[in-house]
């Protein structure tokens, strides 16, 4: 299930890095189903907080979850679902600003905007391409999301890391040359094997 988690844009970046932890006060994770709720939390936080909003796209696979975490571990109430524990990196499908959402909202994407957003000028528009591209399971979205392995900004390589990644042993050999990446960011998620659930 695809699942959107509002926060600031530095507190995504930590997420995409170490996964999703409840806060200090809390042992339960709250994740929305919609993404104008998220993008809603998103700014409500940013509001008391400071900072960019921005939404985290997860996805979960909730039957496993409970089997995981226990029972009364996953909860849903209308459009939320409560998880009372820790979620990997290996859950988060990309990170959105809020300010790029009337296109992550969209389910009707096509290759030819997606394509636009990797050859942009803009990394975060090159970020948010490859996002859109790894939604694709065709030959050809593996090879356009390839023409981002030698991006010049760091966190669009980051996002091809994650694409890659959602694509398995296809992608390995992928991987292994992004694991001698000048960032030692990419080097470290190209090389990481986390686990979805962290208890």
């Amino acid at each position: 299930m695809k699942l959107y988690y509002g926060t600031t844009c530095s507190d995504a970046r930590r997420i995409e890095r170490q996964g999703l932890r409840p806060g200090p006060f809390s042992r339960t994770l709250w994740c929305s189903r919609s993404l104008a709720v998220a993008r809603a939390r998103a700014r409500q936080y940013c509001r008391c907080q400071g900072g960019r909003p921005a939404v985290v796209v997860c996805e979960l696979d909730l039957a496993g979850l409970r089997q995981a975490l226990g029972p009364g571990a996953v909860r849903r109430r209308g459009p939320m679902v409560a998880v009372r524990g820790r979620l990997g990196p290996s859950v988060v499908r990309g990170v959105l600003a809020v300010d790029e959402l009337h296109l992550a909202g969209r389910q009707d994407v096509t290759d030819h905007e997606a394509l636009n957003l990797l050859e942009s000028r803009s990394p975060r528009l090159r970020r948010l391409g490859v996002m859109m591209m790894s939604l694709q399971e065709s030959p050809q979205a593996l090879d356009w999301l390839c023409t981002r392995l030698n991006d010049p900004d760091p966190q669009v390589r980051l996002a091809v890391v994650a694409a890659l990644r959602r694509r398995g042993s296809v992608a390995e050999e992928l991987l292994c040359g992004l694991r001698q990446d000048a960032d030692p960011q990419v080097r470290r998620a190209a090389g990481s094997h986390s686990a979805a659930v962290m208890v």
